[in-house]
């Protein structure tokens, strides 16, 4: 299935950013055809303490998958 010009939206904690976070960008990019992918990470973890800030959980998120496109 290719869906053209859609927006993805991934959200999650992202402490860290890890592969399998990786893995679904590009499958959402590769096997779907979005267009771009945006990366939220979520203020406050329902499930989970999150040990890293929201600011560097972006920080985080912004290194792991930044040099995947210019958004």
């Amino acid at each position: 299935m290719k869906l053209g010009r859609v927006t993805a939206v991934l959200g999650g904690t992202f402490d860290p950013p890890h592969v399998g976070h990786l893995k679904a960008i590009e499958g959402l990019i590769r096997e779907c055809g979005v267009a771009r992918v945006l990366v939220l990470p979520t203020p406050a973890p329902p499930h989970k303490p999150s040990t890293a800030s929201v600011d560097q959980r972006i920080e985080m998120a912004t290194i792991a998958f930044g040099a995947l496109g210019p958004d």
